[in-house]
């Protein structure tokens, strides 16, 4: 499937392993218990509202762009997703990629070191969102020098 457009689509329990979703557009599709494994997500577009709670996207890479957006709880990946939600002034979601030090969170894009260096220039010292934010920075960063 090529540049369709599956927008509030319903795919529960639907087998998409090996498939190809070039240019696809995924607004508000519901995942939930699909096998997306190994499957082609090569351009396409994540929207808001993605549900990928219990599917299996072992061997896909996950685009970032729309990745804020997207549930990834009980997600079976081959990387590590943390996602902590409702911080910062958007109450948006903030996504940690751990193996590949990479933070997505909102517009920003970038390492942890950077995002550090962004929500210091963006946010007053005392601000309730730069503390957020330093809590959440440390955090990411306990887990990538755990490894």
């Amino acid at each position: 499937m090529t540049y369709v457009n599956l927008a509030e689509a319903t795919t529960r329990r639907a087998h998409f392993t090996n498939a190809t979703f070039e240019g696809a557009h995924f607004d508000g599709v519901d995942f939930t218990c699909s096998k997306l494994a190994k499957a082609r997500l090569d351009g396409i577009h994540l929207g808001h509202g993605i549900v990928l709670c219990w599917v299996d996207v072992r061997g896909t890479n996950i685009p970032l762009f729309g990745l804020a957006q997207t549930s990834l709880s009980e997600t079976f990946t081959n990387k590590r997703y943390i996602q902590v939600v409702g911080i910062g002034s958007r109450k948006g979601t903030t996504t940690y990629i751990g193996e590949d030090d990479l933070l997505v969170c909102g517009c920003f894009s970038g390492t942890v070191d950077e995002f550090e260096a962004q929500v210091k220039k963006t946010y007053v010292h005392e601000s309730q969102y730069f503390q957020e934010y330093l809590g959440v920075i440390a955090y990411f960063r306990s887990l990538r020098d755990a490894k």
